[in-house]
């Protein structure tokens, strides 16, 4: 088993841990820091959506008090640069550039330290402008200094977002609260621009409803999915609904796992005064929810959606991960609808 470090949205640290253990058999997480894990497996992660970037360890330290102190590290140590020389042939990356990263910020590092590891490297020529690969030495607040090798193709992930649109990182995450499963109904009241169904889509699904009250958010979605049609996975429904209404949509208790992102009153206001919308809202997906059936659901109106939800009978509030969206503070709720 080799050593990996990979980056995730700060806050689904816990989640990402557990979809690690699913998706890579015999996984060993050995950290969970802010915003990344450390984790022993016989492969890396890869291009999973709740991750940023995947890194190889070359080399770690674990108790480095300043950042200063881990340039010295890189610059004396001439080891680090032959295990990294090691890992990028192993990998047949032929362009890298060495970076440095104070914190979480990028750095400006000593000539010297940047020089050192250049230069013990002959499987990969220098390219500052289109590399292959990074060779990053990491210093964390928490004292702790890593040389790392980045995996994943692209040096920057981060993806064009329409306005209010979800990201596939925290989209999967998401789903994954809900303890999907091939024979369950999935239902995403709120689709928007379809993030949700897209994250639930990679998965088997018995039938998977995606509503939206906007007719171009609903044609939007359907073009995303299109591929979903003709996977076999199950049967996609995209429609135009109302989520305060779902009575009129679909039968009761036929719903195994509600996953939502609703309107968070930003860029149009709300339906409903938001001490009237969040009640209406889970009475909706109660009467659709099955017994022992999963509500997952994103908010930044974490005072109104709360006091729904403890006065809400029929749901029991299992957990809640407070995480940033777009630099706004939100938090994913989960909810499990109660046996009768």
């Amino acid at each position: 088993m080799k050593q990996y470090y990979s980056t995730c949205p700060a806050g689904l640290e816990g989640i990402v841990k557990d979809l690690l253990r699913e998706r890579l058999g015999g996984c060993r997480i050995r950290r969970l820091l802010s915003g990344a894990l450390l984790y022993e497996a016989d492969a890396p992660a890869g291009e999973m959506d709740c991750l940023q970037n995947t890194y190889e360890v070359i080399a770690l330290r674990p108790r480095c008090a300043r950042f200063q102190e881990a340039l010295r590290w890189a610059a004396s140590d001439g080891r680090l640069a032959r295990f990294a020389d090691q890992a990028m042939r192993r990998w047949g990356f032929k362009r890298f550039r060495v970076m440095f990263s104070e914190a979480n910020r990028l750095s400006q590092a000593d000539p010297r330290a940047r020089a050192a590891l250049e230069k013990g490297i002959t499987a990969a020529r220098v390219d500052r402008v289109n590399p292959d690969t990074e060779l990053l030495l990491l210093w964390r607040s928490e004292g702790l200094a890593l040389l790392l090798l980045r995996l994943t193709r692209r040096v920057n992930n981060r993806q064009t977002l329409k306005r209010g649109e979800l990201s596939p990182a925290v989209a999967q995450c998401m789903v994954f609260l809900a303890h999907p499963r091939p024979e369950h109904v999935f239902l995403d009241p709120f689709s928007g621009h379809g993030a949700l169904g897209a994250a639930r889509a990679q998965s088997g699904f018995r039938e998977m409803a995606l509503l939206d009250i906007d007719g171009e958010m609903v044609r939007e979605t359907r073009e995303k999915l299109q591929r979903v049609r003709r996977s076999g996975k199950g049967r996609l429904t995209v429609q135009r609904g109302d989520a305060l209404n779902l009575a009129s949509i679909l039968p009761a208790g036929s719903v195994d796992e509600i996953v939502t992102d609703p309107p968070w009153g930003l860029y149009e206001p709300l339906p409903l005064p938001p001490e009237a919308f969040y009640p209406a809202m889970l009475k909706s997906f109660c009467g659709v929810l099955r017994p022992g059936g999963y509500l997952v659901l994103l908010s930044a109106d974490k005072a109104h959606f709360e006091r729904a939800l403890r006065a809400e009978s029929g749901l029991r509030w299992v957990e809640k991960k407070d995480i940033l969206v777009n630099g706004k503070k939100a938090a994913i709720y989960l909810a499990q609808r109660e046996e009768t």
